[in-house]
């Protein structure tokens, strides 16, 4: 299966009747606790059967409807054909919603997991893949933890889904801007201590994401003319577009933007926001004390980056409004507002 799920995933898998389902009873609530929201996908041979036989939704699914949804003032639940609601498909939306995806069952999945021994404590794993640690039902196994030990088996969740959030590339995208009438030449080609703005900029973002992008409409300097650049997305304008263009060039990746125009940003000042990425992190935007968010500024995670590119259209530009929408609040400790000056006029 190729997989395509932008938040950390994480199997529960062992034979029947170990035990599976009543301690995620228990994993769940504690990730919960951890200010986490946690995607739970039911991995599973048998037909599914959301409701009993005869309920009107259960009628209009055997009737040929491709989807079926219900809601109510607290549950929704969605119940699909394969071709049009697939386990890779239900995993990239679970990631874009949640924090983590904890998956039950699946053990011959090629994603990391852990494993339920029986209740003979006996490992049977090995000719499973990508088991990474074994959960047993005994309180005196070195060889594995206890499942009664929550507190543990959190822990070894968390640490896997660290690793996984950490693993993933990160990007840069160095925002060159258009035409800026308003400072008299293109923001780019200003000088800036004896060479061109742009080349300033980007060897501050260079410094610490190896792979960096041109974004935006505007001229280059002669001396940037070899470096890779991608194409606003069709039909938007401003910062947005080239913000949407790097999400869909690698929908897979962490993307570090950085404005032309913020010629005091320092590389230790773009490893503290570096600094952010963790399980449950979504964007590290700086968030000054009247409340605005610096999205030019910023990191932003597959998942926002996929949400974002749904949302941007030509009517909603504005990327303090799209942060908003998404929920993005803002990071309060990382305001510096040195670092941050927006260079308005050519020095």
């Amino acid at each position: 299966m190729n997989l395509c799920c932008s938040a950390p995933l994480i199997g529960l898998s062992g034979h029947k009747k170990t035990g599976k389902t009543t301690l995620l009873e228990k994993l769940i609530p504690a990730l919960c606790k951890k200010g986490l929201t946690v995607a739970y996908l039911k991995y599973d041979s048998c037909r599914i059967d959301m409701d009993s036989p005869g309920k009107d939704t259960d009628r209009a699914f055997k009737a040929g409807a491709a989807w079926v949804g219900i809601v109510s003032e607290f549950e929704t639940a969605v119940r699909g054909f394969s071709e049009h609601l697939s386990r890779a498909r239900l995993l990239t939306l679970a990631g874009e919603i949640c924090d983590i995806v904890i998956v039950e069952g699946g053990k011959t999945a090629d994603w990391p997991k852990l494993w339920m021994r029986e209740e003979s404590g006996v490992s049977d794993s090995a000719s499973f893949p990508k088991v990474i640690a074994e959960i047993s039902p005994s309180e005196n196994d070195p060889t594995a933890v206890s499942r009664d030990d929550v507190d543990a088996i959190l822990e070894l969740v968390l640490k896997e889904a660290r690793s996984q959030v950490l693993a993933r590339p990160v990007c840069g995208g160095l925002l060159i801007g258009g035409t800026s009438e308003r400072m008299g030449s293109p923001k780019a080609l200003l000088s800036f201590e004896g060479r061109p703005l742009a080349e300033h900029v980007w060897k501050q973002i260079n410094s610490v994401v190896s792979d960096v992008y041109l974004l935006g409409s505007g001229p280059r300097p002669e001396s940037m003319k070899d470096k890779p650049c991608l194409p606003d997305s069709p039909g938007l304008n401003g910062p947005i577009a080239g913000m949407v263009s790097a999400f869909k060039h690698r929908e897979d990746a962490d993307w570090l933007f950085l404005a032309v125009d913020l010629p005091n940003v320092t590389p230790d000042y773009l490893k503290q926001i570096l600094s952010r990425r963790d399980v449950g992190y979504r964007a590290a935007v700086p968030l000054n004390p009247e409340g605005y968010k610096e999205p030019l500024c910023a990191l932003y995670s597959p998942s926002l980056g996929r949400r974002i590119v749904r949302l941007a259209s030509p009517q909603r530009l504005s990327l303090q409004e799209l942060l908003s929408a998404l929920g993005v609040t803002g990071d309060p400790l990382l305001w510096n507002a040195d670092k941050l000056f927006n260079w308005n006029e050519p020095g």
